[in-house]
């Protein structure tokens, strides 16, 4: 028998919490629920204490049904997702959501007697409102200075 070696693969929990992220792929996979629909989600984690070894950011997986009506769970995300340009009338386009900013609500939770992260909603992320213009005002000049009554010719 050959002797061959696999690393053992850790797992990063971060605390529960709601962060920023960005929807990085989507995939249509079949599990033993059936038709399901992974996504990555890459989650923004600068400036949170104790993830400094992060390096700002972590990917975590979500899993939800590739049922698509007002009651589902991936109807409810694509909506967080596309905000402003969601048409509740479309079907569902996975390519719409790539790159997508949202925010997660993350949980951790307990199986198998391991602990897990798992994303238990997402939410549409606030949008950068524009600042408005600065009030602009025209400024006359002051009229140039009378001359001297020595200097008016006639």
């Amino acid at each position: 028998m050959n002797d061959f070696s696999i690393p053992k693969k850790t797992f990063l929990l971060i605390p529960a919490g709601t962060y920023r992220a960005t929807i990085t792929s989507l995939e249509k996979t079949t599990g033993n629920f059936g038709d399901q629909i992974k996504l990555v989600f890459h989650v923004l984690t600068d400036g949170i204490e104790g993830l400094e070894y992060t390096e700002g950011s972590v990917d975590l997986l979500a899993w939800c049904s590739a049922n698509y009506s007002e009651k589902s769970k991936l109807y409810r995300w694509s909506r967080a997702a596309l905000a402003g340009e969601f048409d509740p009338a479309a079907d569902f386009l996975a390519s719409r959501l790539i790159n997508k900013r949202v925010l997660v609500n993350i949980e951790r939770y307990t199986k198998d007697g391991g602990d897990f992260n798992r994303i238990m909603d997402v939410i549409a992320a606030p949008h950068s409102k524009a600042k408005p213009a600065a009030a602009t005002t025209t400024i006359t000049p002051p009229p140039p200075p009378e001359p001297p009554a020595d200097d008016i010719p006639w």
